[in-house]
């Protein structure tokens, strides 16, 4: 995922500074948190409609220095939605089934002026981007009897 920040330093409060904000939803901490996140809302509103949001503000606005301002934090979010085909959903309707996760993290710089330094930075951007697919997995090879067309109660 991709965000980008806008920051202004104390030092020129007229200049603001454009910051690519990259987040590794691979991550076991970032993916433990979002799990979770996902797992207590499923939890307790079964049946219902339900609005998960994802926050990266604190995360953020803790990697610079104090008294840098992050212009527009409030789009450091992502969110999902579920919306069930209930007849009567009053807490959706009157938003009491919306609920926030704040996503903490460790911030990296990655900014280098040495050729070696952008190299690595790119290759671990490279890695990032792949998908994630195991085709080693002996579960995706193997076929059910269901899906061979055959059943024990024919």
């Amino acid at each position: 995922m991709l965000f980008f920040v806008n920051v202004q330093t104390r030092k020129d409060t007229s200049k603001e500074r454009t910051y690519a904000f990259l987040v590794n939803t691979r991550h076991p901490k970032v993916r433990r948190q979002i799990e979770q996140g996902m797992d207590m809302v499923i939890s307790s509103v079964i049946g219902e409609s339900y609005r998960l949001q994802f926050d990266f503000q604190e995360a953020v606005k803790n990697f610079f220095p104090p008294g840098n301002e992050v212009v527009n934090g409030e789009n450091l979010s992502f969110s999902y939605e579920f919306k069930a085909d209930a007849l009567f959903d009053f807490f959706y309707w009157f938003g009491l089934s919306n609920s926030t996760v704040k996503v903490n993290g460790k911030v990296l710089n990655l900014s280098s002026t040495r050729p070696e330094k952008k190299e690595t930075i790119k290759l671990f951007l490279e890695k990032m981007s792949e998908q994630l697919i195991r085709r080693s997995s002996f579960s995706d090879r193997k076929f059910s009897v269901t899906s061979r067309g055959m059943s024990k109660f024919s």
